[in-house]
């Protein structure tokens, strides 16, 4: 009975010390940061910067939050961001946390620079660190990128990000770009990183087709100055170029498993050349790429299935109910998704000398093992390969007007 009772002391002692509350963080006393910003600094450092949600802003109780800014934003130099967070603490009274931070905003000098790779690595150390965090390459500095922000509709910072990760994946017109994605294909060695490209500095140039652009060319009038369309592409640890939001939703029809929710898209009308065809482009099924590595040069043959929904005829030509003009605009679309995408693919392998359509993933079942793989150096056979690329447009609906208007009936 000593003994049970000796037993039972010491179980009540471990549970009290195992059960106990040393590292409880009350919250009231957290500051989340919901985005970061990382800079070039000097003399080996980066000029970090936090932006601090205000947890009142937008909540119920509006009479204690009434006049206080939504964010704060500290900047600082440091040797990196998790040192940077405690030298932030010197002037912030709360403890700063990245476990609901939404962005990484890196600058385009630094992500040119040799510095990138090197920072990125330390930051995904530290367990706070989401891997889900959207990486944005910015134009300017990360710094003046984050400042910058001023969405007129949402008082929360982190809400703002949140809804357009959204808006990102139903347009198609930047990349799905995380820092899972950054580790996994930068740690890969064998095709290029698309990361996003944004900007709130302007430089409105003359309008073109929808998604022609790079961020700060669209022309837009709007309290929010932020544009975000187009790609950083990151190659070997850093940036070489940018692409275009026509060239980012080529590249995301050309990788075999990517889905796209809905593109809104133009085309020529192939009866009418000073007329455009809108439609709504989805792709369901997955692109088949077949690969020869044993060819020389390597060969490439990709068919990408879509399916289109025609929203908008201009030109009033009936291409709903006479099959043959449909036959037409089917075809006419398929050449001209071809011939762009062709010449992106051309680009790619004479400019970037790399790929960002995960074609080196269906390249690798061709080898027995790794080190046969890599022997056969994927980037530098990819720059010189024979690349085919085929359209396949299924013409699935044209909205809700069945026949076109008869524009001399409506004058006469």
């Amino acid at each position: 009975m000593k003994r049970i009772r000796a037993m039972a002391t010491v179980f009540l002692a471990l549970s009290a010390i195992v059960s106990g509350c040393y590292d409880q963080a009350q919250m009231e006393e957290q500051a989340f940061a919901m985005s970061i910003g990382i800079d070039k600094g000097k003399n080996g450092t980066v000029l970090v910067t936090y932006q601090i949600g205000n947890p009142q802003v937008g909540s119920s109780d509006k009479a204690q939050a009434e006049g206080e800014p939504a964010s704060e934003i500290v900047s600082l130099p440091a040797p990196d961001v998790l040192t940077a967070r405690d030298l932030a603490n010197i002037s912030v009274a709360r403890n700063i946390t990245f476990s609901h931070t939404k962005v990484l905003v890196i600058s385009e000098e630094l992500a040119s620079s040799d510095h990138f790779l090197n920072i990125m690595k330390s930051v995904i150390r530290d367990r706070q660190i989401r891997r889900e965090m959207v990486l944005i390459i910015s134009k300017e500095k990360a710094s003046e990128f984050i400042r910058g922000v001023n969405p007129a509709l949402e008082t929360r910072p982190h809400k703002f990000y949140d809804l357009m990760q959204k808006r990102w994946r139903q347009t198609g017109l930047v990349p799905i770009s995380t820092l899972s994605n950054f580790y996994t294909y930068t740690q890969a060695d064998a095709e290029l990183y698309l990361a996003i490209y944004a900007t709130t500095k302007t430089d409105p140039k003359k309008p073109r087709q929808e998604d022609e652009y790079i961020a700060g060319e669209v022309q837009m009038k709007q309290p929010n100055p932020v544009q975000a369309i187009g790609s950083a592409v990151i190659k070997e640890g850093k940036m070489v170029g940018t692409m275009t939001g026509e060239e980012t939703r080529a590249a995301m029809l050309l990788q075999p498993n990517s889905k796209v929710e809905q593109m809104f898209v133009t085309y020529s009308d192939p009866l009418h050349p000073d007329f455009l065809v809108s439609a709504r482009l989805l792709k369901q099924d997955p692109t088949k790429v077949r690969i020869n590595v044993n060819s020389e040069p390597m060969e490439i043959k990709a068919e990408v299935p879509v399916v289109m929904e025609i929203i908008s005829i201009p030109s009033f030509e009936n291409y709903v109910t006479d099959f043959s003009k449909q036959k037409l605009l089917k075809e006419h679309i398929e050449t001209q998704l071809e011939k762009k995408a062709e010449g992106y693919v051309r680009r790619s392998q004479k400019e970037f000398q790399g790929e960002p359509y995960h074609w080196s993933l269906e390249a690798r079942r061709q080898f027995w093992t790794l080190q046969q793989y890599k022997q056969f150096d994927w980037m530098e056979k990819y720059s010189s390969a024979h690349v085919t690329i085929s359209y396949d447009v299924t013409l699935q609906r044209f909205g809700k007007q069945l026949h076109p208007l008869n524009p001399a009936k409506i004058k006469d």
